[in-house]
């Protein structure tokens, strides 16, 4: 009998986060892939369509929560393609370590989320400098610490995002944003949503 439970138990982990990864698919795999291979498609005959990976630090919090700042880590994949010589339009995926650090070492919670931006825009307005704004939407892949459940909260998350960029050469760049979430992720309380702000280096291929 114990061995019928565990088994069922087992089943029904795996059945969750198979719903889990499609869910993610179909919520924000597809409208980056989409993007991309448009950009694809325009840029088969010249060298304006670029893609590579990004890796660096949130500095994020929660709105109406006692908690601190937390520094967590991002990383993902990008696309850009070049429109002019002042403007291009990039897409991103990337995981992201999010949440808040509790006082005097308590009451800690830590969102990891699988968030993509599809359509970035930016401007050059000198070279090798942009500003850039676009929307993004999250889903939350896991939850650890704090007063709720991972019931609590709600799965995806959305808002916007503003900031800027600056090339140190063709294949590494410096990025900073700030992002401002516009949906309250919790089911329970009133108005939590994510802030922060997030630089990362970026390596084009």
């Amino acid at each position: 009998m114990a061995l019928l439970t565990n088994t069922f138990a087992a089943s029904n982990k795996y059945l969750n986060f198979t719903i889990m990864l499609k869910a993610t698919f179909q919520t924000i795999l597809i409208p980056v892939a989409i993007l991309a291979g448009v950009f694809t498609s325009n840029a088969q005959t010249d060298s304006d369509f670029r893609f590579g990976i990004k890796a660096g630090a949130n500095f994020s919090k929660l709105t109406n929560s006692n908690g601190k700042s937390k520094i967590g880590v991002l990383a993902g994949v990008f696309s850009e393609y070049q429109l002019s010589e002042k403007l291009a339009i990039r897409s991103e995926a990337f995981f992201s370590n999010q949440g808040i650090k509790g006082n005097n070492g308590t009451g800690k919670t830590k969102l990891n989320y699988l968030n993509a931006m599809p359509v970035i825009v930016k401007f050059y307005p000198i070279d090798r400098f942009s500003l850039e704004v676009g929307p993004y939407t999250g889903y939350l892949m896991s939850k650890k610490g704090g007063n709720l459940s991972r019931s609590q909260y709600r799965k995806i998350d959305y808002g916007a995002s503003l900031g800027m960029g600056v090339k140190f050469s063709d294949t590494i760049e410096f990025g900073a944003r700030y992002f401002l979430g516009l949906r309250d992720i919790t089911k329970v309380t009133g108005k939590v949503k994510n802030r922060g702000i997030q630089a990362a280096l970026s390596f084009y291929f």
